[in-house]
């Protein structure tokens, strides 16, 4: 198994933890953002994307599989990637107003399969298969046979069904199975120190502000919002000509949470998440 993060990510424990409770052999890969940030044309190249929810993950992804080409002999890379689109686990779909508005968020995640292609791109850089098993056709179907009512966030747990069902075996440790849902790109930092904030700034000296200031009339097509979005689409124009058609839409969140993709800039983002979900659930059932 593989964790990503820097020295102060708070899931460093929880992914030790979940290792221990399944006996792997567990790498530990630090994040340096400003390594990432020096990768950021190479991902782009590969990813062929500017859209900053993608190149985030795919820097992330880049920098697992850098390391395991060069650490390992490793050549197929299991991912969780789409089990949160299947369970509805974003933190977003707390906000749907009922079961059917929750079931065609999940349904209209589903059919976006963006993000999966590019992960294909960057682990076969590195001669690197990725798998999906979650979103085995089989596995899907059968999970979301089950009723709306049954798949969404209870208590305000997300994924509360399928967790309930690993409740009390011998599979993975109620600390893990019961922790809040984080996504994979806020994760692997602290709160204090926000990795992509440092992104931000070392973009910031990247661009032309007068430029930024006239992105409108520069970029018609997905206009940047910011000078991260900015400098992203600076690096893919130079890279991928007139190639609008590459990049149909760029991911902007549901419900009215916010413009960036990272869930911790979101209004609606919990202000303290070491809740006891485990508390929770023991109570509230």
């Amino acid at each position: 198994t593989f964790f990503i993060g820097t020295k102060t990510a708070h899931e460093r424990v929880s992914s030790e933890n979940g290792a221990k409770s399944i006996s792997s052999i567990h790498n530990d890969i630090i994040l340096d953002p400003k390594q990432a940030f020096e990768d950021i044309p190479k991902v782009i190249e590969l990813a062929e994307t500017y859209d900053p929810a993608s190149v985030r993950k795919a820097l992330l992804l880049y920098t697992v599989c850098k390391y395991i080409h060069k650490n390992s002999a490793i050549d197929v890379l299991f991912c969780g990637e789409g089990l949160d689109d299947i369970a509805g686990s974003h933190i977003f779909y707390k906000q749907a107003k009922d079961a059917d508005e929750y079931a065609h968020q999940v349904e209209c995640n589903l059919k976006k399969p963006i993000g999966r292609e590019i992960y294909d791109k960057i682990a076969s850089w590195f001669g690197i298969t990725i798998v999906f098993p979650f979103l085995d056709p089989l596995f899907t179907a059968h999970y979301l046979s089950f009723t709306k009512e049954d798949r969404v966030p209870r208590f305000g747990i997300e994924k509360y069904f399928l967790r309930s069902c690993l409740d009390h075996s011998d599979l993975i440790t109620e600390e893990v199975l019961w922790k809040h849902h984080e996504d994979w790109v806020d994760s692997v930092s602290s709160y204090s120190k926000f990795w992509i904030k440092t992104i931000k700034k070392l973009c910031n000296g990247k661009i032309n502000m007068d430029d930024f200031e006239r992105r409108g009339e520069l970029y018609l097509h997905n206009t940047p919002l910011t000078t991260e979005e900015f400098y992203y689409r600076e690096v893919f124009e130079r890279m991928f000509p007139d190639q609008l058609s590459l990049v149909t839409e760029v991911y902007r969140p549901s419900f009215g949470v916010g413009s960036d993709p990272s869930p911790r800039t979101w209004n609606i983002y919990p202000q303290h998440l070491c809740i006891d979900f485990l508390h929770t659930v023991r109570v509230m059932i």
